[in-house]
């Protein structure tokens, strides 16, 4: 019953939506009906106001901080759990009638505060895989490679979260699902690798074109 209660309050913090609050409270502006209309901090970062969406990624972030915390006296697989349903929770948010960001802030809260070694030497790699693509293709990455480097050391905590996270990450990449077919995969493509519908150039593509 503990457990249920854990998972029931951990989607309850993630379902928070500051990317929707903040935009909506201090500009009255609605993120749902600018750039990616999703709650995310980048939208509103990229598509309303920078420092509104700096502060919105920060709260995000620190959701998922705080589950992680809260779930510290949990076993290693409940509390992977947690993280995932406080990604469940920004993602839809019970609060937005389903709607939600991508997680990406949440993820990174909380496996920052599970193990931030693991987590730095994680960072590394996504840093670089920015500069050289962009970062949703570094977001993908950085998941796997976060799983991969938990399981050489051994922590089974952030191996279960990572992996079964970028399940909700990839599905709200690809949202709105009706709009997907097989038939259509110039778009699921598109939006896996550019996070839009249409395409865009990898930075070091842009980089030689410069040159």
């Amino acid at each position: 019953m503990k457990e249920i209660f854990y998972l029931f309050f951990s989607y309850l913090i993630g379902s928070i939506p500051f990317s929707y609050l903040l935009p909506k409270i201090f500009l009255k502006k609605d993120v749902f009906e600018v750039g990616y209309k999703k709650a995310s901090a980048s939208n509103v970062i990229l598509n309303v106001n920078k420092k509104i969406g700096i502060l919105a990624g920060i709260l995000d972030l620190s959701k998922g901080v705080l589950v992680g915390i809260l779930s510290s006296n949990l076993s290693p697989l409940i509390r992977a759990f947690c993280g995932v349903f406080a990604i469940l929770g920004h993602n839809w948010s019970i609060f937005l009638k389903g709607k939600g960001g991508r997680g990406i802030a949440v993820f990174v809260g909380f496996c920052g505060i599970l193990n931030w070694k693991i987590f730095s030497l994680t960072l590394l790699f996504t840093i670089f895989l920015i500069l050289i693509f962009n970062s949703p293709v570094a977001t993908i990455f950085m998941v796997l490679i976060l799983a991969i480097n938990s399981f050489y050391f051994g922590d089974k905590t952030i191996f279960i979260f990572s992996l079964i996270s970028l399940f909700p990450i990839l599905l709200k990449r690809l949202s709105p699902i009706k709009e997907i077919s097989l038939s259509n995969f110039e778009l699921i493509k598109n939006r896996l690798l550019y996070d839009r519908d249409q395409k865009a150039e990898f930075l070091w593509k842009k980089l030689i074109s410069k040159k």
